[in-house]
């Protein structure tokens, strides 16, 4: 296995989880159309109560239609305090929605 490194952890108030670029949705006038208007929208996109369809883990669209605006996941257990590692040389992150402990190794430390 790649070496790892504990990097830090993230909140979790609302089940999911955005991995993405944040200049395509913190620098803009307005939301990209695919994640709707406001946060009642996204959910509705994300979590469709009238036929309960869920339909996360998911991938958005730029406006221009192109793949890639960013993915969106459930956690595992919902809210929580997840730790996040890093793989090899930057090589990739792992999330740990059970945060059972089992991919950090007992004498590794987080890093602010």
């Amino acid at each position: 296995m790649k070496d790892k490194k504990l990097i830090g952890h993230i909140s979790i108030d609302s089940g999911t989880v955005w991995v993405g670029d944040p200049c395509y949705i913190i620098h803009t006038e307005k939301l990209p159309k695919t994640l709707g208007k406001d946060w009642l929208d996204l959910c509705r996109i994300t979590d469709d109560r009238s036929d309960n369809t869920r339909h996360l883990p998911m991938s958005f669209n730029h406006d221009n239609g192109h793949n890639g605006l960013g993915v969106m996941s459930y956690t595992k257990i919902g809210d929580g305090y997840y730790p996040v590692y890093m793989i090899g040389d930057n090589d990739g992150i792992y999330i740990d929605f059970l945060d059972t402990g089992w991919f950090q190794n007992d004498d590794e430390k987080e890093e602010n």
